[in-house]
């Protein structure tokens, strides 16, 4: 505490107050710098220790310009954490499009009748693609999918099948969307194929997961 009281005095340049002081004087604005000092001070410990920094050490627990190593401390710590979403999310990549490709090899042409069919997203760049094009956010899927919380599909018109058509999130055996562009649910005329690739996806990923067990 006297630590902070004597960089508040640096910093602030105001009268710093000692732990054992009298401290009845105390401003309700001097109060509240004291509050945010003690905040700053408590992250600055905890991107210490997530930077493996030595807390044994005085002159990391209490650097002589608390206010600079603080902000230079939290630049470090979002650089390390920057570099461990990117990881992160690329390991998700990775996941996803080995997914994907069991999900061809299952799934390929298998559901269609004769105005639609179900297309297996080729790679994650194409669920983010089809997100831009229906104007719903398919691409923040991605960790789900990765997770296998969920399965992304796409329903395409048999007269243009490389156009964004609509989106099914597949989870827990049944499709819980199926939207088009802007979010729109599927009309009465797509009613009948959806329950159909509904039936064939959980007979075909049922018989999947049989074998694997």
């Amino acid at each position: 505490m006297n630590y902070l009281a004597k960089q508040i005095e640096k910093e602030e340049k105001g009268k710093a107050y000692k732990l054992s002081g009298d401290v009845s004087g105390i401003s309700h604005v001097e109060m509240k710098c004291y509050q945010t000092y003690i905040r700053s001070w408590k992250d600055y410990i905890e991107w210490a220790e997530k930077l493996e920094y030595d807390l044994k050490s005085r002159y990391v627990l209490f650097p002589k310009n608390f206010k600079d190593v603080h902000d230079k401390t939290f630049l470090e710590y979002q650089k390390q954490q920057d570099k461990m979403e990117r990881r992160k999310q690329a390991k998700e990549r990775r996941t996803v499009n080995q997914l994907l490709k069991k999900d061809i090899k299952l799934l390929d042409t298998k559901i269609q009748d004769k105005d639609y069919l179900l297309k297996v997203p080729e790679n994650c760049q194409e669920i983010r693609k089809e997100g831009q094009a229906l104007g719903h956010c398919v691409g923040s899927y991605i960790p789900h999918i990765a997770n296998r919380e969920c399965d992304v599909y796409f329903i395409r018109k048999k007269t243009d099948p490389d156009k964004p058509f609509f989106m099914v999130d597949w989870r827990r055996g049944k499709i819980v969307q199926c939207q088009g562009k802007g979010r729109i649910r599927y009309p009465q005329e797509m009613v009948e194929f959806v329950h159909y690739a509904e039936e064939k996806l959980r007979l075909l990923k049922g018989e999947e997961e049989k074998k694997a067990a």
